[in-house]
């Protein structure tokens, strides 16, 4: 078992050490492949096998936002080929995503969402690991910062 870890990705190089652990601790052949964000980038878009350059397993992470609707979840999606890497496919998933998306009643789409969640945690797809709030510390000597998904440079002005 190939695992890609970033060790100049200072938020998900720890994340890959614990996976790689863990694995090995439960009986797993792995292989842990400590190289740079930029390569694992190219190499997690390969989807041949392990002695090819291949992977089984690299971690990340998202906005919330991002995984807060079956619209906006690739991760669950199961779109093959199209879809998130790892290319789950699942024709099941997707119609309850098509169905969530069809429907304009909220308690059938809070129910639709609600079978996805369980048919993802029983079909597996990803493992999550957890969540995080990310903090920023700011000089006293700027003022202006937005709060925002990104640090956003314009609007900052001396104090």
């Amino acid at each position: 078992m190939v695992v890609l870890n970033p060790t100049d990705f200072p938020a998900i190089h720890p994340t890959g050490l614990v996976t790689a652990d863990m694995l090995k601790k439960i009986g797993m052949n792995v292989d842990l492949q400590e190289i740079d964000w930029g390569t694992l980038v190219q190499r997690r878009a390969s989807r041949e096998p392990v002695d090819k350059g291949g992977w089984s397993i690299f971690c990340t992470f998202g906005p919330s936002f991002g995984y807060s609707s079956p619209a906006t979840n690739g991760i669950i999606r199961g779109q093959g080929t199209g879809g998130w890497f790892g290319w789950w496919e699942s024709a099941r998933a997707e119609q309850l995503v098509q169905d969530w998306l069809d429907t304009p009643d909220v308690a059938r789409q809070k129910a639709l969402a609600a079978e996805l969640s369980r048919y993802a945690m029983d079909e597996l797809p990803y493992v999550g690991l957890g969540q995080w709030f990310g903090r920023t510390a700011y000089r006293k000597s700027i003022t202006g910062v937005l709060q925002g998904l990104a640090p956003y440079p314009w609007n900052v002005k001396p104090a």
